[in-house]
């Protein structure tokens, strides 16, 4: 098996042989301390790749990954690349058993290496071009264009338009449904973000009925609050819808973060669940319908602080909260099953009229 080139040739960079079934071959014409031979051992698979990778960039050829062979438990017997090299030897380092040095092609030449695929990828500055420059409607091909004046030529930029072409078609197929808004100061500075995903928009399609708001993580750095949308999925899992980071807990900040929530998603959810926050309930009561969708505290928050409203002599008698808990967490409980104990836990403890 044989790679095939494009390009011009510069027949300085390899020799011309005629096999004895007058089939024509090329050899690369390298220093010996680039070539394989067979016995070489390597540290580790990696090592071999990177190998043979400078012997293909030097000799004007790309290479590929052919099959490979595995034991039992996944670790590799032998690999082949072409061309041509493989096999692992008994102590976790990887010996060459075969070296094929001819080609049955002619390599490229010295201006035409860079272009080839072994030379060429899509860095991270790349990447942070392509998309910056997509912010202002220039598209991928006009995009590589301007890096290649900046940089003063196409053999300057390490890849070409067809890997910007790619890249762009990739980006918008795994972000397709990537939902963003963000909001900034009169100096510039980032005071508000929202985001959404595809993952997390779908699950919320499925699992958003009831979702909780929590806006209790402070993060270091910045100084701002970050909020997730979260619920549980169908294994009882937590899944999140969305997320955002907000510089103020104010009203205003909350009204945009639910604001950009509806935007995002499909549907409204039949219950929100946050803390005892006063700009969340009011601003939840103004942008979300209330005709579908209620407002509840979370269940956490007011446990937290039962403590504190029962008094001392409750918060010393561990049977209290013993009953107390069986009724309010249990999962399987219906609303009269709930009731009944809530009730009972009441009379038992002389609190039906809240003393």
């Amino acid at each position: 098996m044989v790679i095939h080139f494009f390009g011009k040739v510069d027949d300085s960079l390899s020799t011309q042989f005629v096999s004895p079934g007058c089939t024509k071959y090329w050899v690369p014409k390298c220093s010996v301390g680039l070539k394989s031979f067979v016995g070489q051992v390597f540290p580790s698979v990696p090592d071999a790749i990177s190998f043979y990778t400078d012997y293909a960039r030097t000799c004007g050829f790309s290479i590929r990954f052919g099959s490979e062979k595995r034991f039992p438990n996944r670790f590799i017997q032998s690999k082949r690349f072409h061309c041509n090299r493989e096999g692992v030897c008994g102590k976790g380092a990887d010996k060459v058993k075969s070296f094929v040095e001819h080609h049955n092609h002619k390599l490229a030449e010295t201006v035409g290496k860079k272009f080839l695929k072994v030379n060429r990828s899509m860095t991270v500055a790349h990447q942070s071009f392509a998309f910056n420059t997509s912010k202002v409607k220039i598209g991928p091909l006009k995009s590589f264009g301007l890096m290649k004046e900046l940089l003063g030529g196409y053999d300057k930029v390490g890849a070409t338009a067809v890997d910007f072409k790619n890249w762009n078609r990739d980006f918008r197929a795994s972000n397709g449904d990537f939902y963003y808004e963000y909001d900034a100061n009169n100096c510039g500075k980032l005071t508000k973000l929202f985001w959404a995903d595809f993952v997390g928009r779908r699950n919320y399609d499925v699992f958003g009925d009831v979702i909780s708001v929590d806006a209790t993580f402070n993060t270091n750095k910045y100084n701002m609050v970050f909020v997730p949308f979260c619920g549980v999925d169908n294994h009882r899992k937590c899944v999140t819808f969305a997320t955002a980071l907000l510089s103020k807990e104010d009203f205003e900040s909350y009204k945009w973060f639910f604001q950009a929530f509806v935007k995002a998603m499909v549907r409204h959810s039949l219950c929100i669940l946050t803390d005892q926050c006063a700009a969340m309930k009011q601003e939840i009561a103004n942008v979300f319908d209330k005709e579908k969708t209620r407002h509840r505290l979370c269940m956490w928050y007011i446990m937290k602080k039962l403590p504190s409203k029962v008094g001392v002599v409750l918060c010393m008698d561990g049977g209290f909260f013993s009953s107390l808990k069986s009724f309010v967490w249990g999962e399987n409980l219906d609303a009269s099953e709930f009731e009944a104990g809530w009730k009972s836990v009441l009379e038992a403890y002389d609190l039906t009229d809240n003393h």
